[in-house]
């Protein structure tokens, strides 16, 4: 164990991201067109779990039901057929195509009615 690991970079360089499926370190593997198995635990989870499988982008085994046989086949399955990576990758273009930070700060704008962007000015981000 580490107290710290840089996620992105290593997610950068992973055949595989194996995850409790959080939506961000899902996402963030799938932007880099990482494919996943998800062992959903609770919350949104198992929603994540459920859209991975969907999307043809990994494999999600409820952690209740988690045995080493069902996460080994899961593993090899994820990364022996090319088409878990090909799909991740299509989402990998989707995602960057779909360009969510600056869409988000349009809608954030919009619902404040202002139409520009609120950014801070140097002398409130010192203070905050």
């Amino acid at each position: 164990m580490v107290g710290y690991a840089p996620q992105l970079e290593l997610i950068r360089h992973a055949s595989l991201t194996i995850s409790h499926g959080g939506l961000n370190t899902t996402l963030e593997s799938l932007a880099q067109g990482v494919p996943v198995v998800v062992l959903p635990v609770a919350y949104d989870q198992p929603g994540v779990g459920a859209r991975v499988e969907w999307s043809g982008v990994g494999q999600s085994i409820l952690v209740g039901r988690l045995t080493v046989d069902r996460l080994r086949y899961a593993v090899h399955t994820v990364l022996t057929d090319p088409s878990y990576r090909e799909r991740a990758g299509r989402l990998r273009s989707s995602i960057e195509a779909a360009d969510g930070l600056n869409r988000a700060a349009d809608l954030i704008e919009g619902a404040f009615g202002t139409g520009r962007r609120a950014l801070p000015t140097r002398e409130r981000v010192e203070h905050i």
